[in-house]
């Protein structure tokens, strides 16, 4: 078994009091936590001992820890000169002179993946941030007049006073979505905070006193001007404001990884790094067992047109089965994306090679994304009729097998339910399960939902998949010590992309068209044009592997009794009908897998 990283984090304690001080000063030391300050209520410790990700300083006027990296920090200081603050290069002295020069409005300038927690002497207020990306995670905690931050929960969740009991809502939310979104988490009382939005807390509570983007973490996806310039001027546009990206992100004396999955997204992002470096960058590529799941001829192609060095790696069911454990302890909260596993293992292999690694994460987002044709038929004309007017037309449409497939456009509870990416529990089958009545109004991919009008559907959509989690992605780099850079998010590629009138960017006919004609330039389409089914991992097999062995383990009496989280006897008719070969039960079943798996080793 791979010994699981402890990965660098900081934990910052508001205590005007000073009840709570000695027990975390005490706490910290036995965890081996240091490089801390103190200033007025806050104590702050930093984890993970020289490590280059974290960075803590101490001032007159404003303190703090900053954990991650910045791109481009010639560029930012030269934007601070401008305005008369001096900063020196190193991301501590970035982050002070920018909150200095502009406020927590500033963190917007920057470009990177981070969070950071500063003490403003000045103001007496704690203010806290992480990017857009949600890459960085922070948590918060407040009971009475003390409070706390973290970059991970076992930091928050191991401190004397935070519980650690399981948040029904966030059980909810799991079991619907397969994971928890901000603002939500898995343990009562702990918030993690909006990603893209700077918070303040002064004693009272936490509040975000800007305005939040649009959507909250992402920027805005609309239609550009009403001039439209020609469409090869638009080519040629992203082309050097995602060159300036790739080159950003590039280490300067060592190798680059690229993760390249066969689709256009990572296949434009190794074509241009290529462009810049060839022998700077390795390309690295997951094979899976079955062509219906393995893009490795894919990708291997893109490689050889583009003369780069490319790695396939590929795993057997076993070795899954046996890094299933391990993948449940590193990972700091419940998620049941198939993809997770294999991701974690990718990123080790890959840290093997490389320190950093470009990800095509976000390409989605910056062209937009339009759903399904019965999606939009259904959330924007079906979701008008009455909901016993819809079942019956649903059942009609099941008598006649020509149209039975257009039952489900009619036969659905919250039109919601359409746009939800996995395929958990409904939420009439969670209040069966957990025995209690159930909303899921307030999470967030719901009050996202309702910011938009029916007719909206590209840009609902487009919001709603810019703000999942990507906790795979996160979570993996995370306890591999490897770092993710995202050249789709990066502020010039956003602005301009999102200044193009949408069929620049996307038709019906060609999705993603302005990424296709750019990566047409740099690799013949006949390599690459071809259809594309997503990072998918055969995780049926995996729950099928050596007679069901997860799933009698995770979900075996004895394990559901000690958390008592879940009513048995409702699970085990969908987990009898699962081994009995209904593999349309895989999501609902994996879910449990994996929710119970983790308890058993963070609960």
């Amino acid at each position: 078994m791979t010994t699981t990283l402890d990965p660098p984090g900081f934990l910052v304690l508001w205590d005007p009091t000073g009840f709570q001080r000695l027990a975390a000063t005490d706490w910290a030391e036995r965890r081996g936590g240091g490089r801390r300050f103190s200033a007025g209520p806050v104590e702050a410790f930093g984890f993970g001992g020289d490590a280059a990700p974290l960075a803590v300083w101490s001032g007159d006027e404003t303190s703090g820890l900053f954990l991650g990296e910045l791109h481009e920090p010639e560029r930012l200081r030269a934007e601070l000169a401008a305005v008369g603050v001096p900063a020196a290069a190193d991301p501590a002295a970035l982050i002070a002179a920018v909150y200095a020069a502009w406020g927590e409005g500033g963190f917007a300038r920057l470009e990177g993946v981070f969070c950071t927690v500063l003490w403003d002497a000045r103001t007496g207020t704690l203010v806290l941030y992480r990017d857009g990306s949600c890459a960085q995670s922070l948590y918060w905690y407040q009971v009475g007049e003390w409070a706390v931050a973290a970059t991970r929960l076992d930091l928050l969740t191991t401190l004397p006073g935070v519980p650690k009991a399981v948040a029904p809502q966030g059980l909810h939310e799991y079991l619907r979505f397969l994971d928890i979104s901000p603002p939500n988490c898995i343990y009562v009382g702990i918030r993690a905070l909006e990603p893209g939005l700077p918070a303040r807390f002064g004693g009272s509570d936490l509040s975000y006193p800007g305005p939040a983007p649009f959507p909250p973490g992402r920027a805005r996806n609309r239609s550009g001007g009403s001039k439209t310039p020609p469409f090869e001027a638009c080519v040629d546009a992203l082309d050097a404001a995602l060159q300036a990206s790739v080159a950003a992100r590039l280490n300067r004396d060592r190798p680059t990884g690229v993760f390249l999955s066969g689709g256009i997204d990572s296949a434009l992002l190794c074509a241009i790094a290529a462009k810049i470096d060839r022998d700077a960058i390795d390309a690295f590529t997951l094979g899976f067992q079955g062509d219906a799941f393995d893009e490795t001829p894919v990708a291997s192609r893109i490689a050889e047109s583009l003369g780069i060095r490319h790695h396939v790696i590929r795993y057997d069911l076993a070795v899954y089965a046996d890094a299933f454990d391990d993948f449940l302890a590193t990972v700091d909260l419940p998620f049941a994306d198939p993809a997770g596993l294999p991701t974690l293992l990718l990123y080790r292999e890959c840290r093997k090679t490389v320190d950093a690694v470009l990800d095509g994460t976000g390409a989605d987002t910056l062209l937009g994304v339009m759903p399904a044709r019965h999606t939009r038929i259904a959330t924007q004309y079906a979701v008008m009729l009455p909901r016993p007017l819809r079942h019956a037309v649903a059942e009609l449409l099941r008598q006649i097998p020509r149209l039975a497939g257009y039952a489900p456009m009619f036969d659905f509870e919250t039109p919601e339910d359409f746009l939800i990416r996995w395929k958990g529990w409904s939420r009439p089958e969670i209040e069966t399960l957990c025995d209690t009545p159930v909303t899921l109004a307030e999470t967030r991919f719901f009050r996202l939902y309702r910011q938009f009008p029916r007719a909206a559907h590209f840009e609902r959509y487009s919001a709603l998949m810019g703000n999942l989690p990507d906790d795979r992605v996160h979570q993996a780099a995370a306890s591999s010590d490897l770092r993710i850079r995202f050249p789709y998010w990066d502020r010039r590629v956003e602005e301009l992309v999102h200044r193009l009138p949408r069929p620049a960017r996307d038709t019906a006919v060609e999705p993603k068209r302005l990424l296709r004609a750019l990566l047409a330039l740099y690799v013949p389409r006949e390599r690459w044009d071809l259809p594309k089914h997503g990072f998918d991992f055969p995780f049926v097999s995996l729950l099928r592997h050596e007679d069901d062995a997860l799933v009698r383990r995770y979900l075996d009496h004895r394990v559901l009794a000690r958390h008592r989280l879940i009513r048995e006897a409702a699970i085990a008719p969908a987990v009898e009908r699962f081994r009995a070969g209904d593999n349309g039960l895989a999501f609902r079943v994996w879910a449990l897998v994996v929710l119970f798996g983790w308890l058993e080793r963070h609960a």
